[in-house]
């Protein structure tokens, strides 16, 4: 499919969106697949036992932990509102990083189904309305990116790949193509008048090395430090 081509700066790619559009489904698979550090900041509430406080400073700590590998990061979490995503857009850019908003949409009616009645459900129908109550759509001046939360994942990860490199995806995707088992050519002896073409040897095709998986540190392990460093959520 390609890869991800960091450029001059790593990126910063934070998942918007109301509930239920396909955020974390995205997130997760988009981050496996090129070996991106991803950040949930899901789990990071529920280790913080819904302490806010304490999960903002888990997450300012993984941050700036993980500022320092200077690889692709990718956030599900934070950004509902304006003031969040410019919080975000500052750390981003001040750390080396170039930040991009990928906002998730579908419908209404199938982001209330899979938030309030899918078995992977977390919130009840009060909680959804008060998301969608705080939510605020961004503006031309954000650098954001939208896709569908109903396409395949590999439409919506081609297309994050087009934004994120968009004159070196086309050459990255073939060049990341595994190599098939080529078939034998078997030449069929000709009359000794007629001269057999010779077959050209085939060059192997190199597949293009993936990004190693960055480890993060396990701040569970650890008293977390007061850090100074500006919000990110």
């Amino acid at each position: 499919m390609g890869k991800i081509e960091q450029g001059n700066k790593p990126h910063f790619i934070v998942l918007i969106g109301l509930p239920g559009v396909g955020k974390s489904t995205f997130a997760a698979r988009f981050s496996e697949t090129f070996n991106a550090t991803y950040v949930n900041y899901l789990d990071i509430q529920a280790l913080a036992r819904d302490d806010e406080s304490l999960a903002e400073e888990i997450l300012n700590f993984l941050f700036n932990h993980l500022i320092k590998l200077k690889q692709t990061i990718v956030i599900d979490g934070p950004g509902d509102t304006l003031a969040e995503r410019k919080e975000i857009m500052t750390f981003a850019e001040k750390s080396g990083y170039s930040p991009l908003f990928i906002w998730v949409q579908t419908d209404m009616e199938t982001a209330e189904t899979r938030a309030i009645y899918s078995k992977t459900a977390t919130m009840d129908e009060k909680e959804f309305k008060a998301r969608v109550k705080l939510f605020q759509a961004p503006t031309k001046k954000e650098p954001v990116f939208v896709i569908s939360g109903k396409h395949t994942f590999v439409s919506q990860a081609r297309s994050v790949l087009k934004r994120l490199s968009p004159t070196t995806v086309q050459v990255q995707r073939s060049q990341a193509r595994p190599s098939a088992p080529r078939a034998k050519i078997t030449v069929v002896p000709t009359p000794a008048t007629v001269a057999a073409p010779k077959q050209e040897p085939r060059k192997p095709v190199t597949p293009t090395d993936a990004v190693r998986r960055q480890a993060i540190m396990n701040v569970t392990s650890r008293p977390l430090p007061r850090l100074s460093s500006s919000r990110t959520r």
